[in-house]
């Protein structure tokens, strides 16, 4: 089973319609399956579900709220038409999610740092 981290920001009332819209539009299935979201950790499959769920609440409970911005776009256009995906990057706040990021993929995460 493929396992993400994956946080739920707080949005605008308006932002969050627009890209709920969006995703309706261009990925049906992947907005019916997950709501608009950060993934912090991409699909690892090697490690335990429970294992996983204690590395990140620990790290997680440790670091405060924060506010962010999405100031720019960036596609992504996979080898085949369905799996392009428009990103949204964070302008204010980029670094407190790098720092997530890093956080997270150290420990038993460290051997799934991609570099893409």
């Amino acid at each position: 089973m493929m396992l993400f981290v994956l946080a739920y920001p707080e949005l605008a009332p308006a932002a969050a319609a627009a890209i709920a819209a969006f995703r309706r539009r261009h990925e049906p299935e992947r907005a019916a399956l997950v709501a608009a979201h950060v993934t912090l950790v991409f699909g690892v499959e090697a490690v335990p579900v429970d294992a996983l769920a204690e590395h990140a609440a620990a790290i997680v409970a440790t670091e405060p709220a924060f506010a962010f911005s999405l100031d720019a776009t960036e596609l992504y256009a996979g080898a085949e038409a369905a799996e392009a995906k428009l990103f949204l990057r964070a302008g204010r706040g980029d670094d407190r999610f790098r720092r997530l990021h890093a956080r997270l993929h150290a420990g038993i995460l460290a051997p799934h740092l991609r570099s893409d």
